[in-house]
């Protein structure tokens, strides 16, 4: 670089700032993405081990579904306060209170009792490196009160929407575990892939709000990401969710063929639903699929994430 300067103007580098911010933004999207793995690792651990003569297969679906929606409704009344550490100690107590109640419906289990708690442990230490890294490395300037109302408007607007959609989502597969015990949706293999359904649109929901709170905060990475469809993230929540459903008509097909099946509802009418739907979207399911890998998102007149105007979270796309 030194000994030949065409070759410096040609061949432009960036300032060691923003190489040390590009670093730093990585490392902690790949600390995130270890606890989110952290804790699909434990949804599916806690479903395997679940004991479901005890307390039956709703009770922990349940709260796959409605755990994170709650978590977000209790993070949304902190965000009213000036104090950041309140959301902190809430996550690690909620940790804590989480690990035992999974322990708690794996009837305390000598494994259970080793095993989740573990993960717990790395799911709080890899908390504390990210608080760290906030504390240290990242910028502590003040944000004007014009920066404040937008991003207290932001975050009511991302946690309706973000809440809604999972709701709408998830409650619809807890259908098939009111079947029969004898149907392919009460086996322990549809249990699994429900939890890492369920987990999949967490990812989702935590990815949304984060991109909207980041585009009004100044950094508009994560929300150009989602309008203009280029977030391998939700592209793979998206196709997570297309297989789930892929899989869920399969099943309907093999259990409405099989000599098990017996009670009228929910088995029967619910099934026959379900093929009927299969039929009507097995056409669409390809095109669905090239549209999620392929998209090209949102055009540059059109409103932004959840009926938000783009320049309401500053982005332009």
């Amino acid at each position: 670089h030194h000994l030949c300067p065409a070759l410096s103007g040609r061949f432009l580098l960036p300032p060691v700032g923003e190489q040390l911010l590009v670093a730093m933004a990585c490392f902690e999207d790949a600390v995130n993405w270890l606890i989110m793995l952290i804790s699909l690792a434990e949804s599916l651990f806690t479903t395997y081990y679940f004991d479901e003569d005890k307390f039956g297969v709703i009770t922990i679906a349940l709260i796959f579904c409605f755990e994170p929606i709650a978590d977000s409704c209790v993070k949304q009344l902190m965000n009213c306060t000036e104090c950041d550490w309140d959301n902190f100690v809430y996550d690690l107590l909620s940790e804590g209170f989480q690990c035992f109640l999974y322990v708690h419906f794996c009837d305390y289990t000598e494994l259970s009792k080793l095993a989740l708690p573990l993960m717990m442990a790395g799911q709080v230490f890899l908390m504390i490196v990210i608080k760290m890294k906030e504390k240290l490395c990242d910028d502590a300037e003040g944000k004007s009160d014009e920066q404040k109302d937008a991003e207290c408007g932001v975050n009511i607007w991302c946690w309706i929407h973000s809440n809604c959609q999972t709701l709408c989502t998830s409650l619809i597969p807890l259908i098939y575990l009111a079947y029969q015990e004898e149907s392919p949706y009460r086996q322990k293999a549809f249990e699994m892939v429900l939890a890492g359904y369920y987990w999949t649109a967490d990812v989702a929901m935590q990815y949304n709000m984060d991109a909207m709170k980041e585009g009004v905060a100044g950094n508009a990475k994560k929300v150009t990401a989602v309008l203009t469809n280029t977030s391998w993230t939700l592209k793979f929540t998206q196709l997570s969710a297309l297989a789930f459903t892929v899989y869920s008509m399969v099943l309907a097909w093999t259990y409405w063929f099989s000599p098990e099946i017996e009670v009228i509802f929910p088995d029967k009418v619910c099934t026959m639903t379900t093929m009927v739907c299969s039929v009507c979207v097995a056409v669409c399911i390809p095109c669905l699929a090239c549209q999620v890998l392929c998209g090209s998102g949102l055009d540059g007149d059109m409103e932004g994430v959840g009926g938000m105007p783009c320049q309401t979270i500053g982005v332009t796309v």
